[in-house]
């Protein structure tokens, strides 16, 4: 893949290196009111396996276009990225409700993908009423006592406050519709048409997509792997990037030859 087409596409990214150089594509899909930024930890830490692009979805980071409704539009445009810009099927990374994108792309368009990795995510994703109420009455607060809940007990203040900063970046009206996206998503029924290699990852401390939700997804695709990381929250690849990075190369160490 040549990142240059992201440029001309207007998306925002990040990327290891400009071309594949024969390595396999890996592109990472951030969650609700996230940006590319949240990868910094993989597009370094696994630039030796593959080349690893992450992405800013429409109205995150430094993409243009509004950001978008469902988890299915955010899949049909994403769907439309890879079409345009990889000569050969990629692996699909997402955290959160970037798992819920990558679910849903893998369900609907199979052939454009390699293998998925599903990062603190489930087959449903509810929110709590009270936050989508909050973001509208309280946006700021709302934000920290929501992101309160994203870090497992050995995050530092530096990493909350760096997420926070990302989510109040977003804006209100984006993070209200992310979130409201992930309320009203729903894969369960589709989970079992995945044929492809899929790596599963959560955190133990995770309060937000707890390992039940993952034990959920593995139950539902044939072949798939879980790992569970100790000690980590909801940010797993942030809290925990060595060990997280040691676990996803384990993917491309089996299905790259």
């Amino acid at each position: 893949m040549d990142v240059s087409a992201f440029r001309k596409l207007g998306i925002g990214f990040s990327a290891s290196r400009d071309e594949d150089g024969g390595l396999p594509t890996l592109i990472m899909v951030h969650g609700a009111g996230g940006s590319s930024e949240v990868w910094s930890g993989q597009v370094s830490g696994l630039s030796r396996l593959v080349q690893a692009v992450a992405i800013d979805l429409p109205g995150h980071g430094k993409s243009k276009d509004p950001a978008m409704e469902s988890i299915e539009a955010y899949s049909h445009w994403l769907a439309g990225v890879i079409e345009k810009t990889a000569e050969k099927p990629v692996f699909l990374m997402g955290h959160s409700m970037g798992g819920a994108i990558t679910q849903i792309t893998a369900i609907r368009r199979p052939e454009l993908l390699s293998g998925i990795i599903l990062a603190a995510t489930g087959p449903r994703l509810r929110v709590a009423p009270q936050f989508l109420q909050g973001l509208q009455e309280d946006f700021n607060a709302t934000v920290e006592r929501f992101l309160g809940y994203a870090y497992g007990p050995e995050a530092g203040d530096a990493l909350i406050k760096e997420g926070i900063r990302i989510m109040e970046e977003a804006g209100p009206d984006v993070v209200f519709k992310d979130l409201s996206a992930c309320d009203s998503f729903d894969s369960a029924k589709g989970l079992s048409g995945i044929r492809m290699p899929c790596l599963i990852l959560c955190g133990e401390k995770d309060l937000l997509t707890p390992p039940a939700f993952s034990a959920k997804l593995h139950d539902a695709i044939a072949g798939s792997t879980l790992k569970h990381i100790p000690e980590v929250g909801h940010t797993l690849m942030i809290e925990n990037p060595r060990a997280f990075n040691q676990i996803v190369g384990t993917l491309f160490t089996f299905t790259v030859s």
